[in-house]
């Protein structure tokens, strides 16, 4: 789509493949859903508010913008999420999915309840902000000339294998950073 998709009150989309190349789609409210069984292309907006459901296989965000906001409100993806655009998880929203590259541009998890899930290897080479008691967790981290910034009491960012960083990660304000082993290349840890 290039212009305006609403999926409200209980609304349902299903289809294989999506491709937003502009304009906007948002899923809002309780039992309002949208299924991908394929990939999901993003150049556009994506706003899932209100308890909104959106599932599928993989997402491509490609400079476009992503927001889950509000608790109940959530995106699973059963495969990986590549962005290069901005991705925003707010007020107890929640985005799962396995291997995610953040090649440019932000993730930025904010605020108590606020999840994103990576089941398998996190890569970093634009930026992620853990902010305000969001949550990260996943099993291993690359940050390839990234940064990422966990800040605040309660913010924290778990991964069940080891930190590898080339980039800038800095922890501050209560924030907490987990994993088994760590290795900086280069840029710095503070």
């Amino acid at each position: 789509t290039s212009g305006t998709v609403d999926v409200t009150l209980g609304g349902v989309i299903s289809n294989t493949t999506a491709n937003v190349t502009a304009g906007s789609v948002t899923i809002d409210g309780t039992d309002s859903t949208w299924t991908n069984t394929d990939t999901l292309t993003i150049s556009g907006g994506v706003n899932v508010t209100g308890s909104g459901v959106v599932s599928g296989t993989t997402a491509d965000v490609t400079g476009g913008s992503v927001m889950v906001t509000g608790a109940g409100s959530m995106w699973t993806n059963s495969g990986g999420l590549t962005t290069s655009g901005t991705v925003d998880i707010t007020l107890g929203g929640v985005i799962s999915n396995t291997t995610a590259n953040v090649t440019a541009g932000t993730v930025t998890v904010d605020g108590t309840n606020s999840t994103w899930t990576n089941t398998d290897t996190l890569t970093i080479s634009g930026g992620v902000n853990v902010t305000g008691g969001g949550v990260v967790s996943g099993t291993t981290v690359d940050v390839t000339g990234g940064s990422v910034m966990v800040t605040g009491a309660d913010s924290m960012w778990t991964n069940s294998g080891g930190l590898t960083t080339s980039g800038t990660v800095d922890v501050t304000l209560g924030g907490v950073i987990l994993n088994t082993t760590a290795d900086v290349t280069a840029g710095g840890v503070t």
